[in-house]
């Protein structure tokens, strides 16, 4: 009986130490999927509103910015977009807030003015 009772408290403890082991796997997966990488601040894939919130050479689209797209008329570009010199650039006069716009203009229905 007191062999048996060794090897009942062995497979005990290994089953604690396989559950610990999967724990810790667990959590390592879970904090792996949800890790971002962090874009600096105005970068390619960073988050912006317009056009000024990113580095010079990159665009805001679609809240993100990017390089600029190839086009050759204004329907090659999203919304707030013309076509100029085959590149997608901002609509100069687009706005979201009168922050997005020059001292002195006002942004009423998404135009500087």
């Amino acid at each position: 009986m007191a062999t048996l009772g060794g090897l009942l408290g062995t497979v005990i403890l290994v089953i604690i130490i396989i559950v610990i082991i999967l724990t810790i796997v667990i959590v390592a997966i879970i904090l792996a999927a949800g890790a971002r990488v962090i874009k600096s601040v105005n970068d390619i894939g960073a988050s912006c509103r317009t056009t000024k919130d990113c580095v010079s050479g990159l665009q805001c689209m679609g809240n993100t910015c990017q390089n600029p797209r190839s086009c050759n008329v204004n329907a090659d570009c999203p919304n707030n977009f013309v076509c100029q010199n085959g590149q997608c650039v901002q609509n100069n006069n687009y706005c979201l807030s009168t922050a997005d716009c020059n001292n002195g203009q006002h942004c009423i229905n998404n135009a500087c003015m």
